[in-house]
């Protein structure tokens, strides 16, 4: 159950709001621990701030704020833009949780709420001479804090939307995500097949209640429902599956008889969302990789190089699925992991089909296959030679 609720954590915190309001919250906070606290600030102290020193302050923090986050939203949406049209749309999934961005565009905003909320409070009589003083040393954090991200985000500038830096960070988080199935395809739970799903039409399950891909699986949440009510848990779907509303979801045996929060809960842990996203989802990463090496053999790009650094790139990818020893956490719960060979063919086949007639491109694939059939672990040298075999690289 921590373990889900990590996740959930994690994930909303990449959504640039969530950062803009808890930065927004922390102004608010130091707004009012400056009037709780005011009076334990000794009098001889009070005189070195004056009311004019701080109204400036703040005015030159609420007008020039405003206007950078303005700008720096503008520049933030122009970059995604222009690496969805470059590169792939499924680039805007890692360039919107850019956490360095993300930080910089939120201490703006901070910033902003700040000296917005204390030109209020100056107003009123809930702000004397210790209070301002309180509030002076407040902003003058805030004006440090500002620098430091103003500095950040004029580093971030020199690389943001570039191509370079786009795949890098498609790549890092793809390779994340593999290491993540390699340690547990099934996420610890036992594995069952798509036919075995097939089995169970007809049986008794829970349903979506929405549209959406399934962005992750709660497994723990699973077995702890499952343990408590004594059932076994069948997910009927995989993370980056598109699910329609009333498609079941999980199968139980008796699940039409349990709590309607134990229902609840089994529908929640299988978490939808409206696009697909990387933690649980290492063929997305393989796909949108294999996206970019398609646009740049296009022939309105004609880009062959990047599609070679591409297919070196997902050898890198692949090797991160090592295989270990999956532990069997979730006695209670089966759930269908993705296929290895589906991503082998869902990258290099495509990359093949389209770059058939560069002979570099083909080379690079026939490398990085013999790279992964000579380094990989598992069943990563089988497959590697299979889709040498079917591409006819042999």
């Amino acid at each position: 159950m921590f373990l889900s609720f990590v996740r959930l954590v994690r994930q909303y915190s990449r959504f640039l709001l969530v950062r803009v309001v808890l930065y927004a919250l922390m102004a608010l906070v130091a707004v009012a621990s400056a009037i709780l606290f005011g009076d334990y600030i000794p009098d001889s102290v009070t005189g070195f701030v004056g009311a004019e020193a701080m109204d400036a302050i703040l005015t030159t923090l609420a007008s020039s704020m405003l206007a950078v986050t303005t700008f720096s939203l503008s520049i933030m949406a122009a970059a995604m833009q222009g690496a969805s049209g470059t590169l792939t749309p499924r680039s805007r999934l890692v360039l919107r949780q850019d956490g360095e961005t993300q930080s910089v565009l939120s201490a703006f905003v901070g910033a902003f709420v700040f000296s917005l909320v204390t030109i209020i409070l100056r107003a009123t009589p809930l702000v004397g001479e210790k209070e301002r003083f309180v509030l002076f040393c407040a902003s003058v954090l805030v004006v440090c804090l500002v620098l430091v991200a103003i500095i950040r985000w004029i580093r971030r500038l020199e690389t943001l939307g570039a191509t370079d830096d786009t795949v890098l960070k498609l790549q890092a988080r793809a390779e994340a995500a593999m290491k993540a199935y390699s340690s547990a395809p099934s996420l610890g739970a036992h594995v069952w097949t798509r036919a075995e799903r097939d089995g169970m039409r007809g049986k008794s399950c829970i349903a979506a209640k929405r549209d959406g891909y399934v962005q992750q699986i709660m497994e723990e949440l699973l077995q702890e429902v499952a343990k408590e009510n004594d059932i076994f848990v069948y997910v009927a779907v995989s993370t980056g599956d598109y699910v329609v509303e009333g498609q079941p979801l999980v199968y139980a045996d008796g699940s039409e008889n349990l709590e309607i929060t134990d229902q609840a809960k089994l529908r929640e842990a299988v978490f939808l969302q409206q696009a697909r996203g990387f933690d649980q989802d290492p063929q997305l990463g393989v796909t949108v990789l294999t996206e970019v090496a398609s646009r740049a053999l296009s022939p309105a790009v004609n880009d062959v190089q990047t599609a070679v650094d591409i297919v070196h790139r997902l050898s890198s990818v692949f090797l991160k699925a090592e295989n270990g020893a999956h532990e069997l956490r979730c006695s209670h719960v089966w759930i269908i992991p993705q296929a290895l060979e589906e991503m082998f063919a869902a990258s290099f086949d495509v990359i093949a089909r389209d770059g058939a007639d560069a002979g570099e491109l083909m080379a690079a694939i026939v490398e990085s296959l013999g790279r992964i059939e000579a380094m990989g672990q598992g069943e990563l040298p089988k497959l590697a030679r299979a889709t040498a075999a079917r591409l006819n690289l042999g």
